[in-house]
């Protein structure tokens, strides 16, 4: 189903400036969650690097995400949108009448829209409150004791969002860029995002203190001026260690 079809005509740019606005918002989140855990999983190597700076950009990243779970999943009022709301929009305002029930069928059958899910839901919603009016939002330590945040929420959040959006997608992709994605198809940008973390978090661990020099080959088809700054790079990376 095209949304062209099944969405009002007066709608389709209403739906369409929120359908990306989410499917960024998701991206974004999948990128922060995959550092996040990455960050986690490599944090015990033992190898005298930078954790500081490691350990800052964990926690602003972790900050960070929270905000957006909470925009995404929790926000309300008159000026905000999240993709509950946005859900109930598509559904009932956005939709052709001959497609609506088709729709809701399909919507209420995802996780997201189970009764025991949607205990836990509002178990979040109340954590995240606490965290983000308390601690990240006006910056003060009186969020409350009982409001706990673990990455399996987030990462699962997401996920269900993820699952939402794509039941919520009707063929998006021609309002899409290339270097968009298609807007529907998260799973190469979780593979993707896996992969970049990692290599990224590896990349910091040069910073050991038991590496006295770093050297690089630079391949030979490396234009000049590049090759330039990427020697200017490695010597001021060595000249840390002197």
């Amino acid at each position: 189903m095209n949304y062209k079809d099944i969405i009002l005509e007066q709608h389709i740019e209403d739906y369409k400036e929120q359908h990306k606005i989410f499917y960024h918002t998701l991206s974004s989140m999948i990128y922060d969650m995959t550092f996040l855990q990455t960050a986690s999983d490599l944090q015990n190597w033992e190898i005298h690097h930078d954790f500081i700076t490691l350990k800052m950009l964990h926690r602003n990243v972790f900050e960070n995400l929270i905000i957006k779970v909470y925009r995404c999943f929790f926000d309300h009022g008159n000026s905000s949108t999240n993709i509950l709301s946005f859900k109930n929009k598509v559904i009932g305002l956005f939709l052709r009448e001959e497609y609506r029930q088709l729709v809701k069928d399909k919507v209420t059958q995802l996780p997201i829209e189970s009764k025991d899910f949607k205990v836990r839901f509002e178990e979040l919603r109340n954590n995240y409150n606490s965290i983000r009016n308390g601690y990240i939002g006006h910056r003060l330590l009186n969020a409350s004791d009982d409001a706990v945040v673990d990455l399996k929420d987030v990462k699962q959040l997401v996920e269900y969002g993820c699952e939402l959006l794509q039941a919520l997608s009707f063929e998006p992709g021609d309002f899409y860029s290339f270097t968009e994605g298609d807007g529907v198809d998260f799973s190469k940008e979780i593979e993707t995002t896996k992969s970049l973390s990692r290599k990224f978090i590896m990349h910091s661990f040069l910073t050991s203190s038991y590496i006295t020099k770093i050297e690089c080959e630079i391949d030979e088809l490396c234009p000049k001026d590049i090759r330039e700054r990427l020697e200017e790079i490695i010597q001021e990376l060595n000249a840390f260690r002197d």
